[in-house]
This record gives C-alpha cells, sequence and structure tokens, in this order.
C-alpha cells in the first residue's frame, strides 16, 4: 500500500463565486482506494497554499499527483503553480514519484519539468497501473497504456466525496465563505458529439459516454441519503442524447431520489417542453443555456444550431415553472459589428433569462477555431482572446470588455425586482446555509 497525495493546484485568477472542484480528482481517489492506497487531497482552489503544512503532510507521502487543468473549467490556468509544487517535491522529496495528469496534459502532451511520469489519456483505467509501475521502479510501457482507455463509464466506482473537506462542500473558497447548504458535483454523461467550432472539450472528448440510468440513479440516492441539498450536473451537455435525460429525469422523480434537492444543469439549448415538465418535477432549479449569438452569420461561423424564437418560448416556459435560466452569450466574431451586438443584447433584455454571462470569443487549444488560426500565431499559446490587438475582429480587447461590463450592470438592474418576485414565487435556486 501507498500513501498517495492528490494536488488540484491553485489557479491563476480565483473565482468569487464559482462552486465547483474537481471530480477528477474523486474518481482517481475512488479507485486508488479500491485498489488498497491510502489518499489524501490538497484542493488549491479553495484553500491557501500552506508549504509548511504542505511538507508535514508530503513527508508520509509515496507519490504525488498533480492535475494540470485546462483553461475555460477554472477561467485561469493553473499549470503555473502545478510546475511550482513539482519542483519543491523534486527539490524536497526526491523520492516521492509525481504524475501529471488532466485535459491540459491531453491537449498539448509534453514532457513537463520534474515530473516523472505525464499521462496523456483519461487517467481512470490506467492510473493504478502507473502508480504501481512508478513505484516498482519500472517503465511505464506506452503499449500497455493504449489497452486501457474507459470504454464504459459504469466501469467507474462513484467518487469519493469523503475525501472532499467539509469547507469545499458548502462552497467555501479562498475569497469566501461557506454560504451553501451541503453541495456537490456529479457526472451523468461525457463528451458532446455537436459542433461548435469554439468548444474546447472536443480536444479532450472525442467521443460521447452515458452511464446508465441504474446507475445515475443509484449515485442520486446515495447522495440524498449523504444529506446533499445542492447538485450541480456537470456533463459538457446533459442534452446531447434529449431522449436518455427526459427517461433519467423521469426516474428521478417517479423515484423521489431528488426530493428536497435543488439541480443545476447545462442544456445548451437542445431542449423542449417536455423536457422543462419533467425538469421542474425532478427539482431541477437551475438550467444553463447556450444561445451565443442572435446574427445567423455569426451562429453559421460558430457552427451553432439553434431556433431563437424557440429558444425565447422556452425560456418562457421555464420560467413560468419557476425555473431559474441562465444565458450564455458570446460576442466577438470576425464580422460582429455594433449592430450584431446591439441585437443580441436587445434579445437577451426581451428574453426572462435570471442571469446572463456574456464572453469574449476565445480561440482555446483543442477548439476548431484555434486549430485553423496559422501555425506561427499559434506556438506555444494556448488560447487568443478575439480582438483588433490579435488580428481577429475590429474592437480592441478594453473596448469589448468595457462593452459587457455596462451591459451585464444594465442587465443587472433591469432584472432585480423581477428577480426578488421571482425568488418569493419558487424560492431560491439554491439552497444557502440555514435554511
Amino acid at each position: 500500500m501507498a500513501s498517495i497525495l492528490l494536488v488540484y493546484p491553485s489557479p491563476e485568477l480565483q473565482k468569487v463565486r464559482r462552486f465547483g472542484f474537481s471530480l477528477n480528482l474523486l474518481y482517481l481517489s475512488a479507485i486508488l482506494k479500491k485498489a488498497g492506497h491510502e489518499v489524501f487531497l490538497k484542493d488549491y482552489s479553495v484553500e491557501n497554499l500552506d508549504m509548511n503544512a504542505l511538507a508535514e503532510l508530503s513527508s508520509q507521502i509515496d507519490v504525488a499527483i498533480i492535475e494540470f487543468d485546462s483553461f475555460p473549467l477554472k477561467r485561469a490556468l493553473n499549470i503555473h503553480m502545478g510546475e511550482f509544487l513539482a519542483e519543491f517535491y523534486k527539490q524536497k522529496y526526491k523520492d516521492i514519484k509525481t504524475i501529471a495528469f488532466g485535459y491540459d496534459c491531453i491537449l498539448q502532451p509534453r514532457v513537463i519539468p520534474n515530473i516523472d511520469y505525464v499521462l496523456t489519456q483519461e487517467p481512470e483505467k490506467s492510473i493504478v497501473y502507473v502508480v504501481e509501475r512508478l513505484l516498482g521502479d519500472m517503465e511505464v510501457r506506452s503499449s500497455d497504456l493504449s489497452t486501457m482507455t474507459l470504454e464504459h463509464l459504469d466501469d467507474l466506482p462513484f467518487p469519493d466525496r469523503k475525501i472532499l473537506s467539509t469547507y469545499a462542500e458548502h462552497g467555501g473558497t479562498i475569497n469566501r465563505k461557506p454560504n451553501l447548504a451541503r453541495s456537490t458535483l456529479i457526472q451523468t454523461s461525457r463528451g458532446c458529439m455537436n459542433t461548435c467550432r469554439f468548444c474546447q472539450r472536443k480536444g479532450w472528448a472525442n467521443k460521447y459516454h452515458e452511464h446508465s440510468i441504474d446507475y445515475v440513479v443509484r449515485e442520486f440516492n446515495e447522495i440524498a441519503a449523504d444529506g446533499y441539498r445542492n447538485v450541480w450536473i456537470c456533463d459538457d451537455n446533459f442534452t446531447f442524447n434529449l431522449k436518455r435525460a427526459k427517461k433519467l429525469l423521469r426516474r428521478l422523480f417517479n423515484e423521489r431520489s431528488t426530493e428536497g434537492m435543488h439541480i443545476a444543469l447545462s442544456s445548451w439549448s437542445n431542449v423542449d417542453f417536455e423536457f422543462l415538465e419533467l425538469a421542474q418535477k425532478a427539482n431541477v432549479s437551475v438550467i444553463s443555456i447556450g444561445v451565443e449569438s442572435t446574427c445567423q452569420e455569426v451562429l453559421n461561423f460558430y457552427n451553432k444550431q439553434i431556433n431563437l424564437d424557440k429558444t425565447e418560448e422556452l425560456v418562457s416556459f421555464a420560467d413560468q415553472l419557476g425555473i431559474y435560466c441562465v444565458g450564455n452569450f458570446i460576442i466577438g466574431a470576425p464580422m460582429e459589428s455594433e449592430k450584431t451586438i446591439g441585437d443580441t443584447f436587445k434579445y437577451i433584455m426581451r428574453v426572462p433569462f435570471d442571469q446572463v454571462n456574456v464572453k469574449i470569443l476565445d480561440y482555446m487549444l483543442g477548439a476548431d477555431l484555434f486549430q485553423e488560426l496559422p501555425d506561427e500565431m499559434k506556438k506555444n499559446e494556448r488560447h487568443f482572446f478575439a480582438c483588433k490587438e490579435n488580428g481577429l475582429n475590429d474592437f480592441p480587447l478594453e473596448y469589448l470588455k468595457n462593452r459587457i461590463r455596462i451591459f451585464q450592470e444594465e442587465f443587472n438592474i433591469n432584472r432585480r425586482e423581477r428577480f426578488v418576485n421571482k425568488v418569493g414565487r419558487f424560492g431560491l435556486p439554491y439552497e444557502i446555509i440555514g435554511t
């Protein structure tokens, strides 16, 4: 048996209000414990890096596994802190074996200084093999790894939620005190075969996996028994298979598996009225919808398929059901103009979204848009904001940031009274401590 430390390095930018943790590390913890190893977790996205405490813990471990995450999940890279921690181990604890894994390692396979082995594939099937080969001072053979691919999601154990700190489960971060009732993440599927050209996820997930309905219901029953009240379904696209999504919601409702919960999910616009009715019955309180733009030329450029009139009807219907809708939009395509930005903002104000996220188009490593950039431009970069400075549209970056900031303030003022009234009728979209 080995003592293993799982580490999520701190991202360069800490989000104040983003709830979450690495579900990938919780899967690895469950797998490693099942193999007989002792596992610890340090998540520096929600706690401060205390080098003295880390040194004390490190004196007890044999292996450090560091997750090098991708750009969009925390909206900031964590690779520089990951490299710092790898150097710390090689300088202070030469006997500790170090492993790097994560989406950044898949997107940009490379030798990482001070790391004994870099895993450039999904880690769940191979992590025990890699750990045991390194501990035995044996070569990790690529021919062996090629056979260790995850074909069926149901082969995974449930994530090891017991390894999480109470602080993390209640929404605490470096910048915010815990304020949520007991909260967690769940994954019912991986991947999305939609063709959006801005999406980075296809760079590490080139196929679509589903858990069986029975597996998901069992996991929901477990987290309900453990007292979780807020549940974020972190699928890449929960409704990629809409028929399956509706079947799952129907089961959760019929078996009362989500009774008393508040559930949030992302749909990326592939929903219908029946889905919304089932979602409301299954206690889904938040649906995040990817609209992106109201300009057809921009949507064509993104290769985004959406019916804007139907989406407006669906959001209005969800609003009547008491579901809170988050609209996701992108500005900055090459053909973007003041008019197309203004038309998108008018649409947002007309449709009863409860919250909106407006982002500047980002050409990210792994996305089709990034791959189509000239090689001399990409080099070792991981992303480029669409702006005049990068030659990707006619708008300066600061102008786009300011345009979004001003609109966001206008939207928040416009929806404040409406949001308060909705909370009065349906309650908050999530449960906070003490409610």
